[in-house]
């Protein structure tokens, strides 16, 4: 078996590695044709929608269609929005995937029964891996350590506004991360909010801040398909302790969380802020919890379950 890929999953099967470009239509238009170009001399593309985007899979998928080539694998399936051009990117998925996939590894198994219907997949290609809790190749600080601060951050279903609002007429040391976009359309009420923002900065420097932080806030928009897994599992990898709206795109992971509040309730949000800096010894007692449950999904499970699934399409 052989495989190319531009995703870490692809190093579980010695894959041949591929760089791509972010951005915009024009960049994920070259991704796809690259990946494709490897095609021939491999017996497998992995790869994500989020990586190469949807312009990117596209292309993929027709080009692999008209050659009469099988060798698609996609990782981490979260179609994206329907308006638009994501109309036509769902058309070609509904034509072309059950053609030119191996395997599509979702998620949940509500994702599952959703796809298989929607996107004209036989479930025999749609396989269920959750998302670990916990990286364990990490190494958190030791519990004395200091930590100080409020951090938020995300690109995606970032409930922005309920942050800002739960933030108004506090006192508190709160830093937002986020994308560019949202920097422009929030960056003026977050900034006289008192809030810190800072944009696209590199991972390390997120997870410096995620690590010293006292508190992870994960606000999240209601959404029926997954979202803040990651997130979830980052603050957990570094013990820090998180509250969380309580949204469907989260179901299965919420207990990771240490405290959850309503989607969009910015008083639900600011009290449950207030109550956790002002009692920290019970803030860590549920942490510990949290933290036991997450030992038993592991970043190690995890990728074992991978490699498995991957080395077993080829198969097929």
């Amino acid at each position: 078996m052989s495989a190319v890929t531009n995703i870490w999953y692809g190093a579980l099967v010695n894959a041949e590695w591929v760089d791509v470009t972010h951005g915009g239509k024009l960049a994920q238009l070259r991704s796809g044709l690259r990946l494709f170009g490897k095609a021939r001399r491999h017996d497998q593309i992995i790869t994500s929608e989020g990586r190469t985007g949807p312009i990117g899979v596209v292309v993929l998928l027709l080009l692999l269609v008209a050659t009469r080539q099988r060798k698609l694998v996609l990782m981490e399936f979260l179609p994206g929005t329907k308006r638009g051009l994501g109309r036509l990117v769902r058309l070609v998925y509904r034509a072309a995937l059950h053609r030119a996939c191996l395997g599509i590894q979702v998620m949940t198994a509500p994702e599952r029964e959703q796809y298989t219907s929607e996107y004209n997949i036989p479930l025999g290609l749609l396989k269920v891996i959750p998302f670990y809790f916990v990286d364990d190749g990490v190494v958190p600080e030791p519990d004395t350590a200091p930590r100080h601060g409020v951090l938020s951050s995300g690109r995606q279903s970032c409930d922005w506004d309920t942050l800002i609002d739960s933030v108004l007429g506090q006192h508190w040391d709160v830093t937002m991360v986020c994308s560019r976009t949202a920097a422009v359309r929030y960056g003026s009420r977050a900034t006289s909010a008192g809030i810190r923002v800072l944009v696209d900065i590199p991972l390390e420097e997120h997870d410096d801040l995620l690590a010293t932080a006292a508190l992870y806030v994960l606000p999240l928009t209601t959404s029926s398909v997954s979202s803040g897994q990651t997130r979830l599992m980052s603050a957990m990898s570094y013990r820090t302790p998180t509250i969380a709206s309580e949204v469907v795109g989260i179901a299965g992971y919420e207990r990771l969380a240490t405290r959850l509040v309503p989607a969009g309730n910015a008083q639900a949000l600011r009290e449950a802020i207030a109550g956790a800096l002002g009692d920290q010894g019970s803030l860590r007692a549920e942490m510990r919890v949290a933290s036991s449950l997450a030992l038993t999904r592991t970043r190690s499970i995890y990728t074992a379950e991978v490699e498995t699934f991957l080395r077993g399409t080829i198969r097929r």
